[in-house]
Formats: structure tokens, sequence, C-alpha cells
């Protein structure tokens, strides 16, 4: 699903992001976990705002897909009742493509603005569930920023342009001060909150 308003996204995220391994991407700057535990609604609201502060305007950007029936995906990752009704959403959304087979394409197939419900339940689902392959990103062409939901319940950021990244810094700096209640941040190499991790690729 693609619109002249937001054609140029994914062309954007296939420039600036490695796909194999998003932290090796030139313009990696860190990510955030949640310290209060996965799916807490504290930390996805406060994850919500994050994204809302760096891009006012998401467009989300999605090759995600479920290769299993959805029973059996609801079993495997032991889904509540909220859970499945959040995964159907999206799939009937057309952020998740159901598919029979791994041998199909794996590109991009959704590119859209999205309401702030759909949002929520995109990152509760990326942060908290699990199940997923392949990719779902946030970022809109006024954006500098690409951020990425990881399952550790945080979100990962990336700059697309790097004369910006001490400005960027700065501002997740910020946000570490905010939200140390219910996040810890690794930004360029340096650690900020109360929660105790290891800087691992994300």
């Amino acid at each position: 699903m693609k619109s002249d308003k937001t054609h140029t996204v994914a062309a954007q995220i296939e420039d600036n992001i490695n796909l194999e391994s998003y932290s090796s991407s030139v313009g990696f700057l860190g990510f955030c976990n949640s310290i209060i535990g996965w799916g807490d609604e504290r930390c996805i609201n406060a994850l919500i705002e994050i994204i809302d502060l760096f891009v006012p305007h998401p467009v989300l950007v999605s090759s995600l897909r479920i290769y299993s029936d959805l029973q059996v995906d609801a079993e495997m990752f032991q889904l509540n009742q909220n859970e499945v009704e959040v995964r159907n959403r999206l799939i009937d959304r057309g952020v998740i493509l159901l598919e029979s087979s791994d041998d199909i394409s794996d590109g991009f197939h959704f590119e859209s603005t999205i309401s702030d419900s759909i949002l929520k339940d995109f990152v509760f689902y990326q942060t908290s569930m699990g199940g997923l392959s392949y990719h779902g990103f946030i970022s809109s062409p006024e954006s500098e920023m690409i951020l990425y939901p990881h399952d550790d319940c945080g979100l990962g950021f990336i700059i697309c342009n790097e004369s910006h990244r001490e400005y960027a810094v700065n501002r997740l700096q910020n946000c570490s001060e905010r939200y140390s209640e219910f996040l810890e941040f690794f930004i360029d190499g340096c650690s900020f909150g109360e929660g105790k991790s290891a800087l691992i690729d994300k």
C-alpha cells in the first residue's frame, strides 16, 4: 500500500539501514529497553511519545509476515485474547501479511500513514509479542530519524543525516531522563537510566 505522499520512505529506509544488522548501519544511534517488563501500558505509552517526538507524522513501512496458521501462531506464542485481537487488526490493516511459504518475496508490502490506534497496536505487537518475520520501521519524508520497535519492549534509533547526530543524541539523552522510571537507553555507546543490561545488537 503506497501513496505519492509516502513513496520515499521505504527508499529512505533501504538507503540508510543494513537490514541484516540494524546496529551496523552508518547512522545507528542506539536503542532503549523496558526496565519494567513486557507489555506494560506505561512503557508502551512512553515509546509512543518518543515516536511522536521524533516522527510527528509517522509512516509505517512493513515487510512483516506470519508463515503459520493463525491458531498455531497463537498457541506457539501463547497469545491471550487481547494479543490475538491486536494481531488480527494489524493483519486486517495490511501491516502483517499471511504467507504459506517463505519463498515469496520479502520486500516491503506496506507503506502508509497510520492512525494512533494502529501505531499503538504495531508498537505493542513488535515489542511484546514476537513471532513475526522480516522488518517494520517508522519514519516520514520530513524526519531525519528512522525508528523500529524491538522485542525487549523498546525502540531502536537510526539517523539519516550524520550532521544531525549530536542534536539527536542530546534529545535522546533528554528522553532517558524523562522516562527513566520505565526505560533505559544505550546511545552512542553510553548507557542512561537505572536498569542493568549489556549493549547488544538490536
